[in-house]
């Protein structure tokens, strides 16, 4: 009796674990491991190339505006001449439309252009020499700046734009986000720039500005090594500037936010315009600039 109940346990404990195991192989198994669903994701990209370049001539280009330009990451370059010969700009014809009405240039999206989407598409570029130079950073004119990299792995999400414009160039302007602007050697009487969100701006080599305004720009500004006479920036929420090296002999500050990172000694003279004391900041404590500035128009 006692081995028929031994048997029949043994039994059902075996049934209990087989039913277990069938609940468990016929269970939701839940979404896939992430790194699983990247390499997932990534496997269905089509390759696009991005480098069907045209050239087109520039000259007397002052402004540069990009808007409904593709939904991808930009690297534009633009380097300055004296010579209007040299004016030109170099993009990929069958995703980008350039068109110049007067003295601004303008960009925007092709109808292939449009329908890029990272998340289906593997944006393929040929690195040259000069991307790599750019990118690691720029090294001209006996200058040794070595700003942060953009990338160091394959970046298949990014179209390359290429610009040589005259001196008197004095405006950027982008309604679209994921531009990054590199500027080399700029030796400019004055510029203008204001960008939608996610714009980067950096200046290399040797940069020169008589008179530099950033307006409601929230992402970042790189200024190098950069010397400007008179800097003004409309300050909109949160924005970062790096100024370690550059130097300015007046700032104006207007608008409402914080400027986390702030080298006070980049700057000969600050000044405020706010509406009440402490709408402008500095520091990851946000004091209030007005500390170390004076109101604007005022003398000391």
């Amino acid at each position: 009796m006692k081995t028929k109940a031994y048997i029949l346990g043994v039994i059902y404990l075996a049934l209990l674990i087989l039913g277990l195991v069938q609940i468990g192989i016929n269970a939701p198994q839940g979404p896939p491991p992430y790194d699983y669903q990247m390499a997932e994701d990534e496997a269905k990209r089509v390759n696009v190339n991005v480098d069907n370049y045209t050239i087109s001539r520039i000259t007397g280009t002052k402004e540069l505006w990009f808007r409904d330009m593709p939904d991808v990451s930009f690297v534009v370059a633009i380097s300055f001449t004296d010579d209007p010969n040299k004016c030109c700009i170099k993009y990929p014809k069958d995703l980008v439309q350039i068109t110049k009405n007067d003295d601004v240039l303008y960009g925007k999206a092709t109808q292939d252009g449009e329908v890029l989407d990272t998340r289906k598409h593997r944006l393929i570029h040929t690195y040259t020499n000069f991307d790599k130079q750019l990118l690691a950073g720029w090294k001209t004119n006996g200058s040794d700046d070595r700003l942060i990299d953009m990338v160091e792995q394959e970046d298949t999400y990014t179209i390359f734009i290429y610009m040589t414009v005259m001196k008197d160039f004095c405006a950027i302007r982008t309604d679209s986000p994921g531009f990054c602007f590199y500027l080399i050697d700029a030796h400019l009487p004055s510029l203008y720039f204001t960008a939608y969100y996610n714009t980067f701006l950096r200046f290399y080599g040797e940069t020169e500005l008589g008179e530099f305004w950033t307006q409601w720009v929230n992402y970042k500004v790189d200024l190098g090594k950069a010397h400007i006479k008179n800097m003004r920036i409309d300050v909109d929420g949160e924005t970062d500037y790096y100024d370690e090296e550059c130097k300015v002999d007046t700032l104006l500050l207007t608008g409402k936010g914080n400027m986390p990172f702030f080298t006070r000694k980049s700057y000969k003279t600050i000044e405020v315009s706010e509406k009440k004391r402490g709408d402008i900041t500095f520091g990851y404590d946000t004091e209030p600039m007005i500390k170390i500035a004076k109101p604007y128009g005022k003398k000391l």
